[in-house]
Parts: structure tokens; sequence; C-alpha cells
């Protein structure tokens, strides 16, 4: 019997999710492999071309946890901050109750 449709190994198909965001949370987390320690990245809100601060922080979240990294995120008027959570770092977060 002839198969019609063509067949493929599993090895060859692309792994992972590759969201509308992907360009800009891949920047994001190349520009955090070189961030110091008490540092963060700031993404103008112009550059996130419409895209809402909710939509990036969930697309990064879900790209950071599956990498294993711990994040922590800040916005206001100017623009969206990202830093790697640390020791260091705790006192600028927010406690979240329960966590």
């Amino acid at each position: 019997m002839e198969n019609k449709l063509e067949r493929v190994a599993l090895n060859e198909l692309r792994q992972g999710r590759r969201g509308k965001h992907k360009k800009l949370v891949t920047s994001i987390l190349d520009e955090m492999s070189t961030l110091a320690d008490g540092e963060a990245i700031k993404v103008p809100i112009a550059a996130m071309k419409g895209i809402s601060i909710q939509n990036i922080r969930a697309a990064l979240v879900r790209a950071t946890t599956s990498r294993s990294l711990k994040v922590a995120t800040y916005s206001d008027d100017e623009g969206f901050y990202v830093w790697k959570r640390t020791k260091k770092t705790e006192r600028y977060e927010r406690k979240i109750r329960g966590r």
C-alpha cells in the first residue's frame, strides 16, 4: 500500500513553542546571559510595538520556566524591566503571600 502522506523522523520535528513574542523574548533572554547581579534589562514600551506587558510577561515566564531560570519583572510608564532573582535582588521584589 502506498503512503499518501509524508513521513518524518521525530528527531526532525521542531521542539518547543514559537509564539508571537518569540523574537522579543529571545532578545531578552540573550541579554540576560550577560546581566550582572543587581542589574535589570529595560525594554522600552515603544519597542514592544503594541504587545501588552501582560503578554510579554507571560511569554517570558514560559520561556524562563522551561530553562529553570528565576526572574523578576517590573513595569512602569516607560518600560518593562527584567532581572535575575538572587539573594541580592530579593529586597526589590514584591512580597506575595503564600509563596
